[in-house]
């Protein structure tokens, strides 16, 4: 008989049991001591609500210290480490069961998806790599031609301005274009020269040649006319026909004849 009694004791005065324990027996000194039945209200009390808040308050204290005394004992804390090993070991037992039905099945898993995700990283990092390198010694090549060939280009255009540079002046052609020119001018002077001469030989037309022959005296005008007119020298030129040796004789001979 003692065995039994020393476990209720013992279950009696566990951390949880303890605060119902001292709720009862706090309740039991109250109503031994004011002598009042528990369930209607002690005498004095004007509201019954009141005390009925009172005992719920309690009531609840009680089972929060119970529950805070519970969740803090070494069992409970046993049996959370116990259910957390068990479901750690079904989860390792269910995959090993998932894997092993995939891999009979032919049924990719993520662990094989992600495998494959890693391999393709890697040979698309490997690949951009060589690409780069390639690319690289390829644009190398191209410049390193362009330049060659821009050199080259240059240094001959440079070569080219030195020699036409250091190159004695030629001296001035008598070419056929000079003669044209020389032979036009001479004729516009003709032309000119018998448009001033129609000019004058017109009566009645006072003319700054005839104003002027009519201030000076005879005599300087008879001595005029019997003066030469002045000769322009002759132009020389190479002998290629009488029609160049014609356009280089002088003007008064020509319009002598």
């Amino acid at each position: 008989m003692s065995a039994p009694s020393s476990t209720n004791q013992s279950a009696f005065d566990s951390p949880m049991m303890r605060p119902f324990m001292d709720l009862w027996s706090q309740l039991a000194k109250e109503a031994s001591g004011a002598r009042w039945n528990p369930i209607s209200p002690p005498v004095g009390l004007n509201n019954p609500s009141n005390y009925l808040r009172e005992w719920e308050r309690r009531w609840m204290d009680a089972m929060s210290d119970s529950l805070d005394a519970y969740l803090r004992s070494p069992q409970f804390l046993d049996w959370m480490r116990h259910q957390s090993d068990f479901a750690v070991k079904t989860k390792q037992q269910s995959d090993n069961v998932t894997k092993e039905f995939a891999r009979n099945t032919g049924i990719p898993t993520s662990s094989d998806i992600s495998g494959l995700y890693e391999r393709l990283h890697s040979f698309e990092d490997s690949l951009i790599r060589r690409l780069d390198e390639e690319l690289f010694q390829r644009m190398k090549g191209v410049q390193d031609q362009l330049g060659t060939r821009l050199s080259d280009s240059l240094s001959r255009r440079l070569d080219r301005l030195e020699e036409s540079l250091q190159a004695p002046p030629s001296p001035p052609s008598t070419s056929r274009s000079i003669e044209t020119a020389l032979e036009r001018l001479h004729k516009r002077l003709d032309d000119l020269e018998a448009t001033l001469l129609r000019r004058e030989s017109k009566p009645g037309r006072v003319t700054p040649r005839s104003r002027k022959s009519q201030t000076e005296p005879p005599a300087a005008n008879r001595s005029r006319s019997r003066e030469p007119r002045a000769s322009r020298p002759p132009v020389k030129k190479p002998a290629n026909g009488a029609n160049r040796s014609a356009a280089t004789q002088p003007r008064s001979s020509r319009t002598a004849s």
